[in-house]
């Protein structure tokens, strides 16, 4: 990658990486690169309007959003790049500023999960959107309140595996089933850790 980062807002659409913000050398920055990999090489997309780190990414129809995250303070602000005509747009912002949140697509929903604010400390909220009717809506709240877990889909199953809870990192993990608006309790990580790498293949989580 041409600029080393850490917190970036990251997408996949067709054979392409998106890499969008993040840190670099202690700087927050808008900087914003495409791997593409049928061809092994990086290109320069149009930079990320707002510079931050720490927020959560989605795509929803071949359309990256970087959603919150912090840049001397934590942010709500909600951007949607558009590969095709290379281009931002502002969308609706989150209900509150936020942080170190997960971000899940289902049924071109996106679910924000989790989370730090100043004010709240980590959260158990669980936020959606519609891209078609760009509204934010709160649902059923996680039973514990962390931030950074191990968040994606199995089949219908959003589950959150780990994270920083209220004093320590934990074990918690949960599942959220959208048709019934509910968190279930699952069994427990077995490390318990934060801010890690995780991805869903198939129908294992690691």
């Amino acid at each position: 990658m041409p600029t080393p980062r850490a917190g970036a807002f990251t997408g996949v659409i067709g054979t392409k990486v998106f890499v969008a913000g993040g840190t670099s050398n202690a700087d927050i920055v808008n900087v914003h690169e495409i791997y593409d990999t049928a061809n092994n090489s990086w290109s320069q997309g149009a930079r990320l309007p707002t510079p931050r780190q720490g927020g959560a990414s989605a795509v929803v129809n071949n359309i990256f959003y970087a959603i919150g995250g912090a840049n001397n303070g934590q942010l709500s602000v909600v951007e949607a790049y558009d590969p095709a005509a290379n281009a931002w747009s502002t969308r609706a912002p989150l209900p509150f500023i936020l942080d170190s949140m997960q971000a899940v697509v289902e049924n071109n929903i996106i679910y924000v999960v989790g989370g730090f604010n100043s004010g709240g400390g980590r959260l158990t909220s669980t936020l959606s959107c519609s891209p078609s009717t760009n509204a934010w809506s709160m649902l059923a709240p996680l039973k514990v309140g962390k931030s950074d877990s191990a968040t994606g889909l199995l089949g219908a199953t959003i589950v959150s595996a780990g994270g920083l809870g209220s004093s320590a990192v934990i074990t918690d993990t949960e599942g959220y089933n959208a048709a019934t608006n509910t968190w279930t309790t699952l069994a427990p990580i077995p490390t318990a850790r934060q801010a890690g790498c995780f991805g869903v293949i198939g129908n294992g989580h690691t």
